[in-house]
């Protein structure tokens, strides 16, 4: 999936180069209509209220629920 081969296995360079890829394609594909893209960052305080007003709805907390969360 990652195309990793047994040398690079543990360059974490590689693996965010490979995560990020499909965002980039994402943005050239909205690249003229970037209004149609809703990019939300959930760690992000204020993330949770700005995605209740575009979907005009009553927000029922504060932020995002992280349920996976480390000690």
């Amino acid at each position: 999936m990652f195309q990793a081969d047994e040398y690079g296995l543990y360059d974490q360079s590689r693996y965010i180069e490979l995560s990020e890829f499909p965002n980039q394609i994402v943005r050239e594909y909205f690249r003229y209509r970037s209004e149609a893209l809703l990019v939300i960052n959930t760690a992000s305080e204020e993330s949770y209220d700005q995605l209740c007003k575009i979907l005009d709805v009553s927000p029922v907390r504060t932020k995002f629920p992280h349920l996976n969360k480390s000690q």
